[in-house]
């Protein structure tokens, strides 16, 4: 899963409507097991409006960002079901029916074209899923009641069941997290006791010959 899915229902939930200049400090408003995976900056900035301030990066969520980075995983997605003749036959053809792959059928694009925004919509809330499914002309097909209503009305549509695969995964982010904190204090308290047995070796292997006891030195004269 994508991280970027994460991180635009947690920006969206700091959209401050009434001030579209408001900014939020990144690392007020992300779990810090978010903020240590690889590339999350990049991730952040595909998304959103960014300012920076010092050492701190101050974020906004882009409604304009967010749809170019969703379109840009559809046709990912397209271009990777147009590629497999086997996947693609069966989203065209959902009884099995053969056809010549090389023929380019409209209706048959769109069919692929709606798998992708119906793959996404597992991972995004419907708000955003009406977006990508207005702007690839596709949101009869893929709402039927809805038709072309605007993006007023799509901004107060029900959240998609999403939320849960978004907690798990995030468990698992942390589960690994801690999987990866404990191995290496494993690894440190392995260093630490096989560095102490050396220095007990090495103080065995000293010449004492000659030296006096420590006991010697509390003696009576």
């Amino acid at each position: 899963m994508d991280v970027t899915f994460l991180l635009i229902g947690i920006l969206e939930e700091k959209v401050d409507k009434s001030d579209e200049s408001h900014f939020d400090n990144m690392n007020d408003i992300i779990p810090s097991i978010i903020l240590r995976v690889s590339a999350v900056r990049d991730m952040i900035t595909n998304v959103c409006d960014i300012m920076e301030v010092g050492d701190d990066l101050f974020v906004r969520l882009s409604e304009e960002k967010v749809l170019a980075w969703m379109i840009a995983k559809s046709n990912a997605i397209v271009e990777q079901i147009t590629e497999n003749d086997k996947l693609r036959n069966v989203i065209v053809s959902p009884q099995g029916f053969k056809r010549t792959l090389k023929s380019k059928d409209a209706s048959d694009d769109k069919k692929i074209r709606m798998e992708s925004i119906r793959f996404l919509s597992e991972y995004l809330d419907r708000k955003w899923v009406e977006k990508l499914a207005t702007h690839f002309e596709v949101i009869e097909e893929v709402y039927p009641s809805k038709g072309a209503l605007s993006s007023t009305t799509f901004a107060k549509s029900p959240k998609a069941p999403t939320n849960t695969a978004a907690l798990d995964f995030l468990d698992d982010l942390e589960a690994v997290e801690k999987k990866r904190k404990r191995k290496e204090d494993e690894e440190k308290s392995k260093k630490s006791k096989t560095l102490d047995s050396r220095s007990v070796a090495s103080l065995k292997k000293v010449n004492t010959k000659g030296m006096k006891s420590l006991d010697s030195f509390f003696k009576k004269k």
